[in-house]
């Protein structure tokens, strides 16, 4: 089984990123199963270059496809978009709500079934939070300014004067 987690750095201890499709990286590890005591255990891990993390739009649908070419079973995100969802719900990955804060922990809480399946997509949107302004501007500025420009006109003095 293949987890991939979308990262801050290249190593199993870094931070996990907030941002699925534009994440700089992503760690995938295999989970191995002992025969023996059917117990799970993180086995190897690589840092794998995420090619959607400068596109304009679509970045989340081309970076599920990325995990989908690398046969990953299980994404471990705090959020996924609705279109990255779709994609990965269509290509049969299993999406998982991130709580830790580096990759490790995230893989260590899934082995010990800590965490919630993702049934359905978060907001859509570019960053970890939704924007948080009002909008509320009109611009309906009074345009107050002093017009403390020096008169130094140019002009070529042609007038007649009076008669």
């Amino acid at each position: 089984m293949k987890i991939a987690i979308p990262s801050t750095g290249k190593s199993i201890d870094s931070t996990i990123s907030n941002i699925f499709g534009r994440c700089p990286v992503y760690i995938i590890a295999e989970i191995k199963e002992d025969p023996e005591t059917g117990k799970k255990e993180i086995g190897k891990a690589e840092a794998i270059e995420n090619p959607a993390v400068g596109q304009r739009g679509g970045a989340g649908i081309m970076a599920s496809q990325t995990l989908g070419n690398e046969d990953v079973d299980i994404v471990i995100a705090p959020r996924i978009g609705p279109r990255a969802f779709n994609v990965l719900q269509k290509i049969g990955i299993e999406i998982y709500q991130a709580s830790g804060n580096t990759v490790k922990q995230n893989l260590d809480n899934f082995l010990e079934n800590k965490l919630n399946k993702i049934n359905s997509p978060g907001q859509m949107g570019m960053g970890p939070k939704p924007g948080a302004g009002r909008g509320a501007g009109r611009g309906q500025g009074a345009g107050q300014g002093r017009g403390q420009g020096g008169g130094a006109g140019q002009g070529k003095g042609r007038g007649q004067g009076r008669k």
